[in-house]
């Protein structure tokens, strides 16, 4: 399958070096900015990431790989950067179209994915393990630092993930989904930041982005990761849940309380930052609409999205939070 990037795969093995017979194709999406790829090195996979972005992502995607580090560091189950054989842990390449190309690659994690129906990848004490990690990414960040301020991540401001207007766009074109969202985005935005409730996150840890083995998870796909608020972060993850409790009340609330569990036992929130994970996941379940704009547009999706009460089909409150 032809890539964006399979020009530069030649250089960018001369950059580790590997052998670039072994690079494999994993992924290529017109809607991601990121061509997916692994390859073996010394008998031990790794995965490829080239991002095909704007010049300064270069400096965002070292802050990534910083943090990344920091956090392996520090015990945190992620896939450890691998250097290049210049010690950097980010190259720039600019193709003849004069495209910039972030280059970085990550230890492979062993495990299996999420399915919601195996049991052995989808239970209590996985559940509970995803909210220990968060929260231990969540207590650990807060000693950490970018080696140079031009490498700082991103900063929640309520809009889209990229830095573009299709949030906006589509809540525009749709006045009760925008007069929600005029309700919903300024009430997060005002929300205290204080090195307890803010930090950074990683802003996309749902169950496609972490591996699974022995019921302990092994998070990956830091590329989203932003300062924001914690509450941001456990919000993100349990909105996505929620899918696999099939709008089960039960379930849902067994899925709340296992995640909440894990990441008590690692970090602690004040009361109105727990209280706030509801709105959070408002937030994610809006943008979640904007992002599948207009296949989704249908009455009974709208109406869900707009009942304050309801995430994903389910009766949420904030008090299941504090318990």
């Amino acid at each position: 399958m032809k890539t964006r990037t399979n020009h530069l795969l030649s250089q960018v093995a001369e950059l580790y070096p590997f052998d670039v017979n072994t690079i494999r194709l994993i992924n290529s999406d017109k809607y991601s900015p990121n061509d997916i790829y692994s390859f073996t090195k010394d008998n031990k996979k790794y995965i490829l990431r080239i991002a095909t972005h704007s010049e300064n992502n270069l400096f965002k995607t070292t802050g990534e790989m910083e943090w990344l580090a920091f956090l392996h560091e520090r015990s945190i189950p992620v896939s450890m950067p691998l250097p290049m054989k210049n010690g950097q842990l980010v190259e720039s390449l600019i193709s003849s179209d004069n495209k910039y190309h972030a280059v970085c690659t990550f230890e492979k994690a062993k495990g299996k994915h999420c399915e919601k129906n195996n049991p052995n990848t989808w239970n209590q004490y996985i559940i509970e393990d995803w909210g220990y990690v968060m929260g231990c990414m969540h207590f650990e960040t807060k000693d950490f630092q970018v080696s140079d301020s031009r490498y700082m991540r991103g900063v929640f401001d309520g809009k889209d993930i990229d830095g573009s207007d299709i949030l906006e766009k589509v809540f525009s074109q749709i006045p009760d989904i925008q007069k929600y969202a005029d309700n919903l985005i300024p009430n997060l935005l005002s929300l205290p930041r204080t090195k307890d409730t803010y930090g950074l996150i990683h802003n996309d840890m749902h169950q496609n982005n972490f591996l699974v083995k022995n019921n302990k998870v092994h998070v990956f796909d830091f590329d989203d990761s932003i300062y924001g608020y914690f509450a941001l972060d456990i919000g993100i993850a349990l909105q996505h849940a929620l899918h696999n409790a099939d709008g089960n009340q039960s379930k849902a609330e067994k899925i709340i309380y296992s995640f909440m569990q894990g990441y008590k036992k690692a970090n602690t929130l004040d009361t109105h930052s727990l209280k706030s994970i509801l709105s959070f996941m408002k937030y994610r379940q809006l943008c979640n609409f904007a992002w599948c704009y207009p296949d989704n547009v249908g009455k009974n999706e709208q109406e869900n999205i707009l009942n304050g009460l309801t995430v994903r089909g389910c009766l949420i409150t904030e008090e299941m939070f504090i318990i």
